[in-house]
């Protein structure tokens, strides 16, 4: 079977919030069959190289002035004189005239149909496309602002539900590459109101009222994980560069992220809870009179009543569980392998942050075996007295003696 040629298409907007004070819109994209995007790359990096541009900054038109025209009319050339390359916009002239209700849309909706529209003309049978659209961001960090707003408010179903599409759209940003300052500083504040942020109360196995958060269970011990890997797989030196700090100032930062949020969760878990449920579910069951026919649930009030008892014991359970397993099988094994990137050939620097989540010094060398294991690159974590001889404890364990 004849393999289809892959080609990219990269696209980007201007002037596309619906209240911007901008009359007009554009959108564009740039097609490149991914053979050559390698060797397309490599020359613009050269020709920022040359004129002394940072070879990952973004390019903004906008910043077009007399003492830089040389530049861009090269970077223009390379575009004209590469016949792989070929480009379509779509100018939407006037967007006061644009009428969404009487075409039953949104300007988000409408936005993605313009989208639409210009990629029609570019995308032909037998060929396979990876398209990479520019995030549609919002000036001023709408995000931010919607995340703090919730927080305020204390409506923490909705801070949970908006926080996981906020981290969908931030893990698109990073693998989009470029991101502006802007950018990186909402990803940052986001991560930020995330990982600090209320989890949801306990449910109360001794209450008749239902948990309020029965559907959304897990949303917010999922989003703290998700924080943990998202940090994990970030270009700190890019967002160095985006936030114009020092990298290693960015990592003390996450890492203190992640740190805050084990050590949250592992407070939270009660590790013996499983020795008592068995008997709090053996209460709960002689609380309730059996019925006639012999069903436990009826449909009397204190049935009801009775059932959200027996609902909230088993969901604090599930979330007892769910705090344990998502630390050990998701968090460690990202935040450690964390630490040793970030602090190669520093164990007190990454000794301190495993302190900072919670763990004991017994626990220390135990925590590393389980999730980055002795090898060249942690071994210096296992040097002194104790890491010697907790090797050698291990090689015993292993050899089954």
């Amino acid at each position: 079977m004849m393999e289809l040629p892959v080609i990219n298409i990269y696209c980007d907007e201007s002037c596309h919030l619906e209240n911007d004070k901008h009359t007009s819109m554009v959108l564009g994209g740039v097609s490149c069959p991914i053979s050559k995007v390698r060797d397309i790359s490599v020359k613009i990096k050269e020709l920022k190289e040359k004129y002394g541009m940072p070879k990952y900054r973004e390019i903004k038109w906008v910043k077009v002035s007399q003492g830089k025209a040389d530049f861009y009319h090269e970077l223009i050339d390379i575009f004209l004189t590469n016949e792989c390359l070929r480009f379509r916009a779509v100018k939407v002239k006037d967007k006061s005239c644009l009428s969404h209700a009487k075409f039953h849309q949104t300007h988000n909706e409408w936005y993605y149909k313009m989208y639409y529209t210009m990629l029609r003309q570019v995308i032909q049978p037998y060929k396979n496309y990876n398209i990479y659209m520019d995030i549609k961001d919002t000036v001023g960090g709408e995000r931010v602002a919607k995340l703090k707003e919730f927080l305020k408010s204390g409506d923490f179903k909705q801070f949970y539900g908006c926080s996981n599409t906020v981290l969908s759209e931030l893990n698109a940003m990073r693998r989009h590459g470029t991101m502006t300052r802007e950018e990186a500083c909402d990803m940052l504040w986001s991560l930020y109101l995330i990982s600090g942020a209320p989890m949801y109360e306990a449910p109360d196995y001794d209450s008749v009222q239902p948990w309020p958060y029965e559907n959304e269970r897990d949303n917010d011990i999922a989003a703290k994980s998700r924080v943990i890997s998202a940090l994990s797989i970030m270009d700190t030196k890019q967002m160095s560069r985006n936030l114009g700090i020092h990298e290693q100032r960015l990592k003390h930062l996450h890492a203190a992220y992640a740190a805050a949020i084990i050590k949250r969760l592992k407070s939270l878990h009660l590790p013996d809870f499983g020795k008592k449920e068995t008997a709090l579910k053996d209460a709960i069951i002689r609380s309730h009179p059996a019925n006639p026919d012999g069903n436990v649930i009826g449909s009397d009030v204190k049935d009801y009543e009775w059932t959200h008892k027996w609902n909230n014991l088993v969901t604090f359970s599930s979330r007892n569980q769910m705090l344990d397993t998502y630390v050990i099988r998701i968090m460690e094994k990202r935040f450690i392998p964390m630490l040793v990137k970030y602090f190669p050939d520093q164990a007190g620097e990454v000794v301190k942050y495993i302190r900072k989540a919670g763990y004991g010094d017994g626990e220390v060398l135990d925590l590393i075996d389980r999730t980055a294991g002795y090898n060249s690159k942690t071994a210096y974590l296992y040097q002194g007295k104790s890491g010697e001889e907790h090797r050698k404890k291990l090689q015993r364990k292993q050899s089954g003696e």
